[in-house]
């Protein structure tokens, strides 16, 4: 594929957009380390200062001018066993925000719904910093909001990439916008780790990355289609190339899902349990992975940034290349889209599980390079899945990608919300982590044997079983004896827009 095409450009804007958003909500794993005041001790320090505690853990404090240290510069009193729920409350709003877009994913313009989900994140990103300090019950109201508006981009992006990308370039295309997540994870709390020790304040954080989401609704508002039919940027050359990927016709025309053979599909159920594993991971790892290296590792706050952005940049690196590989691969017909998607889909169970029992039995406090290497290569391997069932959910039935999208990223986000919530339960015990890393394995493991006996990247038999939706009208005047008129989406929705 030419870096100069349009589907590239969309794939970019496709990362680009998925950055703002995610950005808009992960960057509060970090800002919260600095909204929250914290104890002051009554020992003066420099910050050269390093000292140890009784375990045997380095401890790394500020400098202060009078006689009190303070490691924080937060404003607010939260009770802090009640901040887990504040992400845990994200990821309710996103499930219920899923099952709206089930219901819309084929009857709205997927490029005017991305649209309309970033700017809602927009707004509520540039008034939660009032609304945090007005209470701690307004922000959690602001955060399901952003989970709402978050889960609302998650079927867009799937159909507009069955849309855009032929077939051999979807793996490598999926994993390359999708990288945005491990770009927001990595970069959003390390930004966030030296806006907190400057000048300017946690409240700043908030509005960088919504300014981030505006630069970008104004780009994808000139430059992004529904389709390549609709684009006014596209050459010729390549809008006929694509139009031979098209799904018969009905990419703007409303289809009722046969949601009884969907939902009995073995194939469906396998892309359903790696979400699971997959999001429950992802669920701990972007939450909490601050948090961990706070708590065990001792890190001080910029160190801490760092040590969070680096597992997740290596993610960008390991997943598209295997992705690019497996295209390769593909592109010269030595492995098929299965084969593909199951050896992605083994390599990140495998890893990530094989990973997580290092950093449980190898890292602590004294070591936090052993702690470093062994989160990296998880969250790296972990990445890999990426590649492998969620490449393949764009393949199983194309007319209904957005549907099947939204269906299994709902059972994915549910997942990850008990995760947090997990998390809150487990925090009263001195071993929470063996606990909750534990269970990831776990899940890891189950997900990847289901998926390597029913997962598939071939078009399953009810694919071809979708009806056109018939309108009301259409049914009096008898028009359905001859075999209907489906309700159409109108072409193009966007372009009156700009």
């Amino acid at each position: 594929m030419r870096l100069m095409s349009m589907r590239f450009r969309i794939c970019l804007l496709l990362l680009a957009g998925i950055s703002a958003s995610v950005c808009m909500r992960s960057h509060f794993s970090m800002t919260l380390v600095c909204m929250l005041k914290k104890a002051v001790s009554n020992s003066t320090a420099t910050s050269s200062t390093l000292g140890e505690v009784s375990d045997g853990c380095p401890i790394y404090e500020v400098e202060s001018d009078g006689g009190k240290v303070e490691t924080e510069t937060g404003e607010l009193e939260w009770p802090r066993e009640r901040t887990p729920y504040l992400f845990t409350v994200v990821l309710l709003g996103q499930v219920v925000s899923l099952v709206i877009s089930m219901h819309l994913s084929n009857r709205v313009s997927p490029s005017k719904m991305m649209l309309f989900a970033v700017l809602s994140q927009v707004l509520i990103t540039f008034i939660s910093p009032t609304l945090a300090r007005i209470s701690y019950w307004t922000f959690f109201v602001a955060r399901f909001a952003m989970g709402m508006a978050e889960g609302l981009i998650f079927s867009p992006i799937s159909a507009l990439a069955t849309r855009w990308f032929p077939p051999n370039e979807r793996a490598s295309m999926s994993a390359l916008y999708t990288s945005a997540f491990q770009i927001a994870f990595g970069i959003a709390p390390f930004v966030v780790s030296f806006i907190c020790s400057s000048s300017l304040g946690w409240p700043s954080s908030f509005y960088l990355f919504g300014i981030f989401g505006i630069v970008w609704a104004m780009e994808w508002l000139r430059v992004g289609a529904d389709d390549p039919s609709c684009s006014k940027h596209i050459s010729e050359k390549e809008k006929t190339k694509l139009a031979k990927f098209q799904s018969n016709g009905q990419k703007n025309t409303v289809i009722r899902p046969p949601y009884g053979e969907m939902f009995t599909s073995p194939v469906l159920f396998a892309h359903i349990a790696a979400m699971i594993a997959f999001y429950f991971t992802l669920g701990i790892m972007s939450s909490f992975l601050p948090t961990f290296f706070e708590e065990r590792l001792r890190l001080p706050i910029r160190k801490n940034g760092l040590f969070t952005m680096i597992p997740f940049l290596a993610q960008i690196f390991s997943k598209n290349g295997l992705a690019f590989g497996l295209d390769f691969l593909k592109k010269r017909g030595r492995i098929g889209h299965t084969a593909a998607a199951k050896i992605a889909q083994t390599i990140g169970c495998v890893g990530a599980s094989v990973s997580l029992l290092v950093l449980l039995h190898f890292a602590d406090c004294t070591q936090p390079e052993v702690a470093l290497v062994a989160m990296t290569l998880c969250c790296a391997l972990h990445s890999c899945m990426a590649v492998g069932f969620y490449a393949s959910m764009l393949h199983i039935c194309p007319p209904l990608t957005g549907v099947i999208a939204s269906i299994v990223t709902a059972s994915g986000v549910i997942a990850s919300g008990l995760s947090t919530a997990m998390m809150g339960v487990a925090s009263k015990y001195s071993h929470k982590y063996e606990l909750i890393f534990g269970l990831c394995i776990t899940l890891n493991i189950f997900a990847g044997l289901i998926y390597l006996a029913w997962g598939t990247a071939e078009v399953q038999p009810w694919a071809g079983h979708v009806n056109p939706v018939v309108r009301k009208e259409d049914k009096l005047m008898g028009d359905e004896e001859e075999g209907g008129e489906s309700e159409e989406i109108p072409p193009c929705p966007l372009e009156a827009l700009t």
